[in-house]
């Protein structure tokens, strides 16, 4: 009775991830473009339009000119064109890019307050970016972080001629996760096209096996419960078991409703890696997209001197949790989870030392 009541925990998360098209990903249900949960948004996000940009399809190589349709989306509803406002970058990441953003999260809340001419960019060889006409081996090799690095630079400079802005029009990149990583290393490596980039759970330092992660998901499941991380770690040590005799197996395969038998699968050790990462996913899931169910939560904001003839590049690093008393106003960045981690702000600063405070004028120790 042990083993399969521990087993159930898994199967309640698990759900239909694992089998037929796929509805839930790391917890979180899709909807491919879908509407604004928020119904006085919906209306407004159906009005976004779908726009396609010429890219080239491999940066590295001037010889080529091959280019491919890249999909984004463009809200000027707050920017004068006649003013030096800012232009926000949503930079797209391993999923397909939503119009509902151009409407909503906090660098709409920017935008409006900054009149900022806003655009997401969708990242190449997802949603319906496809650069090539297949997903060979060969064709792969066009999806690295280096060519969707410069897909945002060659944008940038594209956008800059096609909306006639100038250096006073400064560029400030956003994202999350994977996205938060390239939103810091866009800054670093094109400093002369973007201005400040906001990097929000950016893991920077890229690492095969980054076994961090699932530790931060331990850590928090752990403050809510330890007996709870105590039965996912029991559940999963029974699968497992279940995994090394003929009965166990087809005892998950009919639990977890697998498309293929899990023992002609059983001598390759990445399907049987696939499918505990499915299952893993799911625990993940529930603590980096639980922003529903987050406490109230007041603004932080980050109060930088003015700007001198010195220039200079500077970075914020803190590790908070949502809900607690300092909180970054970056929870509705794609990608962004219960954690923020690494929050990384890229831009120009008075050579002086830098004051970070809290909207109520309370100095943020960092």
């Amino acid at each position: 009775m042990r083993s399969f009541s521990t087993v159930a925990i898994l199967l309640a998360c698990l759900g239909c991830q694992v089998y037929g098209d796929r509805s839930f990903w790391r917890g979180k249900k899709f909807s491919q473009d879908g509407p604004s949960r928020n119904a006085l948004l919906r209306e407004v996000s159906g009005d976004v339009k779908t726009l396609w940009f010429d890219q080239l399809l491999d940066h590295n190589d001037p010889t080529n000119a091959a280019t491919w349709k890249q999909r984004y989306y463009v809200n000027d509803a707050y920017f004068d064109d006649r003013t030096s406002g800012p232009v926000f970058l949503m930079i797209g990441g391993e999923g397909e890019a939503t119009a509902r953003w151009m409407n909503e999260g906090a660098w709409i809340r920017y935008a409006k307050e900054h009149g900022a001419l806003c655009f997401q960019l969708e990242h190449r060889f997802y949603g319906k970016s496809h650069p090539t006409g297949d997903l060979s081996t060969a064709n792969l090799g066009y999806l690295t972080s280096e060519q969707a690095l410069a897909d945002l630079a060659y944008f940038v400079e594209a956008m800059n001629e096609k909306y006639q802005l100038t250096a006073q029009n400064r560029w400030i990149a956003f994202g999350g996760s994977y996205p938060g990583s390239l939103a810091a290393w866009l800054r670093e490596k094109y400093p002369y096209l973007v201005h400040g980039s906001v990097s929000s759970s950016g893991p920077l330092l890229a690492k095969i096996d980054f076994k961090e992660y699932f530790q931060v998901v331990v850590n928090s499941l752990q403050s809510y419960s330890p007996q709870c991380v105590e039965d996912v770690r029991n559940a999963m040590g029974q699968v497992e078991t279940l995994l090394k005799h003929m009965i166990g197996q087809r005892s998950i395969n009919e639990k977890f409703k697998l498309c293929d038998p899990v023992e002609k699968s059983i001598s390759n050790s990445l399907d049987i890696a696939s499918l505990f990462e499915a299952v893993a996913g799911n625990f993940a899931g529930v603590v980096q997209y639980n922003k529903d169910n987050i406490l109230p939560h007041r603004r932080t904001r980050i109060v930088l001197p003015e700007a001198s003839q010195q220039h200079r590049k500077f970075v914020l690093r803190r590790s908070v949790r949502i809900g607690a008393h300092i909180q970054p106003d970056l929870d509705d960045v794609p990608g962004h989870g219960a954690h923020v981690q690494n929050l990384v702000i890229f831009g120009d600063a008075h050579a002086g030392e830098l004051t970070p405070q809290l909207a109520d004028g309370h100095v943020l120790h960092l």
